[in-house]
C-alpha cells in the first residue's frame, strides 16, 4: 500500500480501491491531491483478481488498523472511494463497516447485482460520479444503487467522460479499449470527490 501524509495533523483518512487489473498506482494523483488537503490517505493493492467480498473484507481491517493508530493519531472520521470494481469492493466494504463517514463511487461497475443488494445498507452520505454505458463500465450496470442507498447526495453523468477519466495516470491498456482520458475531465472528477472529502471530514 502507499500511505499519503497530510502536511497538517490529518483531519480523518481516505481509503481509496482501484479497479480490475489496476494497482494503487493507478489512484496516485487523487491520493495526493486528498492528501495535500488534510487527509491521510492509503491505496492499498487489492489483494484479489476479482473477489469483491474479499476486497471488501480488506478494506475494511485496513480501516479498523487506521482507527487503532496504526500509522499514527487520527481522527475516526474515514471515507471510502473506489474506481470500477473498486467500487463495488468499498460500497461492500461501507455496508459492513461501522462508522464509515462517507463513500464515493468512480464509474463503479456491479457484479451478480451484489452492490444493489448491499447499497441500503450503506448508512454514510454517498456520492456517485460516472460516465455514459459502455462496455467498459458494464453497461452502467450500477446505475440503480443510487435509489437504495439511504444518503444518497448526488449521482452525476459526467458529461462526456470515459471509464478511463476516473483514474489518475492513464492506462494505456484502458485507453485503447475505453477511450482516452482528458486532463480537464479528470481534474474535474477530482476536484468534486475532494469537494465531497472536505465537507465530510469538517
Amino acid at each position: 500500500a502507499d500511505l499519503f501524509r497530510p502536511p497538517v495533523a490529518p483531519r480523518g483518512t481516505v481509503v481509496l480501491a482501484h479497479g480490475f487489473l489496476r494497482d494503487r498506482q493507478s489512484l496516485g494523483a487523487l491520493a495526493r491531491e486528498l492528501a495535500d488537503r488534510g487527509a491521510l490517505v492509503l491505496v492499498p493493492d487489492l489483494p484479489f483478481l476479482a473477489d469483491p467480498i474479499a476486497h471488501a473484507a480488506a478494506l475494511s481491517t485496513i480501516v479498523t488498523d487506521l482507527r487503532g493508530g496504526r500509522f499514527g493519531p487520527v481522527p475516526a472520521r474515514t471515507v471510502l472511494i473506489g474506481f470500477s470494481a473498486g467500487g463495488l469492493a468499498s460500497l461492500l466494504a461501507a455496508a459492513r463497516t461501522p462508522g464509515i463517514t462517507g463513500w464515493i463511487g468512480l464509474d463503479p461497475v456491479d457484479r451478480a447485482g451484489e452492490g444493489l443488494h448491499a447499497a441500503a445498507r450503506v448508512s454514510a452520505p454517498a456520492l456517485i460520479l460516472r460516465a455514459a454505458p459502455h462496455s467498459c463500465n458494464a453497461w452502467a450496470n450500477s446505475h440503480s444503487w443510487g435509489s437504495f442507498l439511504p444518503r444518497l447526495q448526488r449521482d452525476v453523468l459526467v458529461e462526456a467522460a470515459t471509464h478511463c477519466d476516473f483514474e489518475n495516470p492513464g492506462d494505456p491498456v484502458c485507453s485503447a479499449a475505453c477511450g482516452a482520458p482528458d486532463p480537464q475531465r479528470q481534474a474535474a472528477i477530482r476536484a468534486a470527490v475532494a469537494a465531497a472529502v472536505d465537507q465530510w471530514l469538517q
